[in-house]
């Protein structure tokens, strides 16, 4: 069995987001996952196929609910939230598995990041207030899957993450780090969440294996 579980949630309105989320999955150095589609509908007839990658059909309901559905099928012991519509670097799941071992805790996550606007191509970040570490976006988590079974999460549209994120850091059980150059989420209609910007940045402030992707 893989030793990370990869999760990605998706509805039938988002389907076309799932190339660039299976590609960085491709793309990481860290080989011993698996990635977990766990969607809405129908799939595209050219979805990429690849002993890696598993595809789970459910009924449609909330993103909460269907976060436990990807983590009840996870075959990791750790799972790796990722998201149908964000950018990860090829490095991030070594690093974030190297946190949870070196810093011994069951939760780690990145508490800044890069934002691009698919419709403006607007580029900011958003970094947390050293006031309120430790602190980790949900889109970027990482955590033992015993962790979850003890904390599963609420069922809703939005917020399902923080909560997880609020009962590690309850216990002394969150890290997290700088994630700037490390993952980009992309703003578009279909988001669930909606974050408020903190500083705009310039397009190349970005980093450049995302660029390519935009063909920058």
């Amino acid at each position: 069995m893989p030793t990370v579980t990869c999760i990605c949630p998706t509805g039938d309105t988002r389907h076309a987001f799932l190339p660039l989320a299976i590609d960085c999955f491709l793309q990481q150095d860290f080989t011993d996952s698996e990635l977990l589609i766990v969607f809405e509908g129908i799939l595209p007839a050219t979805i990429t196929t690849n002993p890696r990658i598993r595809y789970i059909r459910v009924p449609k309901t909330d993103i909460g609910t269907k976060r436990n559905w990807c983590n009840e099928y996870a075959e990791g012991r750790v799972i790796a939230h990722w998201d149908d519509d964000d950018w990860s670097c090829p490095t991030r799941l070594t690093e974030q598995v190297g946190r949870i071992i070196s810093k011994r805790k069951a939760v780690t996550g990145y508490f800044s990041m890069n934002f691009f606007d698919v419709r403006s191509r607007r580029v900011s970040q958003i970094i947390t207030d050293s006031g309120h570490l430790p602190y980790a976006m949900g889109t970027s988590l990482c955590y033992l899957k015993s962790f979850w079974k003890k904390h599963p999460f609420p069922a809703g549209h939005t917020g399902e993450d923080i909560y997880l994120v609020n009962e590690a850091k309850r216990l002394n059980q969150l890290d997290c780090t700088n994630g700037l150059g490390k993952m980009v989420v992309r703003r578009h209609t279909e988001n669930t969440c909606q974050a408020s910007e903190d500083e705009l940045m310039s397009l190349q402030d970005l980093p450049a294996r995302f660029l390519n992707i935009l063909g920058e």
